[in-house]
């Protein structure tokens, strides 16, 4: 018999704290709806990467021509696919920038409260903490609340544009890295204009 459950993403295990050293690229977390039933989600980026190669090598090529110096500026990438953040990481250092990498919302808050961060591009569904409750969860920092963030989800509806809106925060569907780097330097452009000057 089938069932469907409803889990909240605190619920959610990262698989790399339950395997440990076990290599599984496709395994990205773990839920335990039962006492009897594991149920395991695959990285769907990771998968798609490898069935799509060109695609990795097309948002490369089109990163080529972009140019974006982030020398100085720090931007926080939270994602749980390991492709993904080594894609993303790769990009913006390309570009100057230093990246700190988060592997869930929960990792993300706990670095973005020790470091200066400049602008942060993360992931919706992430185990502990998603996206978009990392998003409020900065918001709700007076000192932080006009922080540039980027919901750089799969998810690409218009329901997922709302919710990131509603927050205060861009929506790009993954693997739009040309969009992205746009992104990234259209806000921080805006965010350095808008800073008082002394």
């Amino acid at each position: 018999m089938e069932a469907v459950h409803t889990l909240l993403w605190e619920k959610v295990i990262n698989a790399e704290e339950i395997f440990e050293n076990i290599q599984n690229p496709y395994v990205i977390s773990i839920v335990q709806p039962t006492v009897e039933k594991m149920i395991l989600l695959l990285d769907y980026e990771t998968i798609l990467l490898e069935l799509t190669p060109e695609q990795s090598e097309q948002e490369k090529e089109k990163t080529k021509n972009l140019s974006f110096d982030g020398r100085g500026l720090k931007i926080l990438i939270a994602d749980d696919s390991p492709s993904i953040r080594d894609f993303l990481e790769q990009e913006l250092l390309d570009n100057n920038f230093t990246v700190i990498s988060a592997k869930d919302g929960k990792d993300a808050l706990e670095k973005f409260n020790k470091e200066k961060i400049d602008l942060i591009i993360s992931d919706v569904e992430m185990p502990r903490m998603d996206g978009l409750a990392l998003t409020k969860m900065v918001r709700d920092d007076p000192e932080k609340s006009d922080l540039p963030i980027i919901v750089y989800s799969s998810i690409g509806d218009i329901g997922m544009k709302q919710r990131a809106s509603y927050l205060k925060a861009d929506h790009i569907t993954k693997l739009n890295m040309d969009e992205l780097l746009e992104k990234v330097g259209f806000l921080l452009k805006l965010q350095t204009n808008n800073k008082p000057t002394v």
